[in-house]
């Protein structure tokens, strides 16, 4: 049952006796459903009528044809606009009892403020291109700013004003997303890729294009794009026999800490190369008794390299460099070989000259 209150004169209705009641105050109170047939005229053109049954109330613009109608259902009311007279049920806007809410169908145009579960809603804050959102508790704000370019997200904290360096911004030339402040993500998107998913091959062409990669997959980008050097260095206390007319590989049996992977100690001292890259190969030796010619050789894989270093007679310091193109997997040796008599390598129990030396460097 619809109750209409209308403040109308009595000599304007046109209606059944029964269905009026007098109100002490000359105002018409409306008990019963009005007759779809003729309607009320409310004046300024507007009729009322009970509409398509008990459920409606529409009031029609006599001039222009347009209405509104007030329907009920079972769990909420409607107000349904009527353009040229008909339902247009896409632009309604409906109460749901259930819920406490409001839903409008169609575009909604709101000015000022709003309220909305807590929060300050402000259209046109510094401009119409910005809309506020305030929480009403903390203070703290945001502002939503469109220009011609883009679209701004900016932090306000409470009692500041734009945060700009904390903005998130689409530009919608580009059509990329520009994040200013930290992004924390458990997984992050981006451009079909995943942060999360990325290989770590070695200029990620794999990848999707415009992918983030993770802080692994970037380690290990950088250390194959751009290598960190390696190095080894050690030191001989001396005593090594050096037979004449012989090549003797130099055993260097003291080795510095963190080189132990890549040397092997003992009679058939050896490097092994760890990966590709150029080398600089460096040793140095004291010998006693030093007569003949004295000769220092590097050796790869079994072969002689180089010879990094030559004296005679009364000489009995050698040393040298040389570069090589190595590959993962070879050795290399440092070699005396003398023409003289049977010698050895300068004593140097406690390393305080550092005689007998090795140093390795690879890029």
């Amino acid at each position: 049952m619809i109750r209409l209150l209308f403040a109308l004169l009595v000599p304007c209705l046109a209606i059944a006796a029964d269905a009026v009641l007098v109100a002490p105050d000359g105002k018409v109170v409306l008990s019963e459903r009005l007759s779809a047939a003729g309607g009320i005229d409310l004046g300024q053109e507007v009729t009322a009528s009970g509409g398509n049954g008990s459920n409606f109330a529409e009031l029609i613009n006599t001039s222009s044809g347009h209405g509104l109608a007030l329907r009920f259902t079972g769990d909420g009311m409607q107000f349904v606009p009527m353009p040229g007279g008909a339902f247009d049920f896409a632009k309604a806007c409906a109460y749901d009892f259930s819920q406490s809410r409001w839903r409008v169908g169609g575009s909604l145009e709101v000015s000022g403020s709003q309220y909305l579960d807590g929060v300050h809603v402000q259209s046109g804050v510094n401009g119409t291109d910005v809309i506020k959102l305030t929480n009403d508790t903390s203070g703290n704000a945001l502002a939503v700013r469109l220009t011609d370019d883009g679209v701004s997200f900016v932090p306000m904290p409470s009692g500041g004003g734009y945060d700009f360096a904390k903005a998130f911004r689409y530009n919608f030339a580009t059509e990329r997303w520009l994040v200013q402040g930290g992004v924390e993500a458990e997984a992050l998107h981006l451009g079909g890729g995943s942060a999360t998913e990325i290989s770590a091959d070695a200029d990620f062409s794999a990848e999707a294009e415009g992918s983030l990669p993770t802080k692994g997959a970037v380690k290990a980008y950088v250390d194959q794009a751009v290598r960190a050097p390696l190095s080894a260095i050690g030191f001989s206390a001396g005593g090594q026999a050096l037979p004449a007319n012989e090549h003797t590989v130099i055993n260097y049996e003291v080795v510095e800490p963190g080189d132990e992977g890549t040397v092997t100690t003992g009679p058939d001292w050896q490097f092994h190369v760890p990966r590709d890259g150029i080398y600089h190969l460096s040793a140095g030796i004291g010998v006693t008794d030093n007569f003949g010619w004295q000769v220092l050789e590097v050796h790869i894989d079994g072969a002689r390299y180089a010879r990094i270093a030559q004296n005679r007679d009364n000489m009995g310091v050698l040393s040298g460099t040389v570069a090589a193109n190595l590959h993962a997997g070879q050795i290399v040796q440092f070699v005396h070989f003398t023409t003289g008599v049977n010698q050895s390598v300068y004593s140097d129990p406690t390393l305080e000259d550092r005689l007998c030396w090795f140093s390795i460097v690879g890029y």
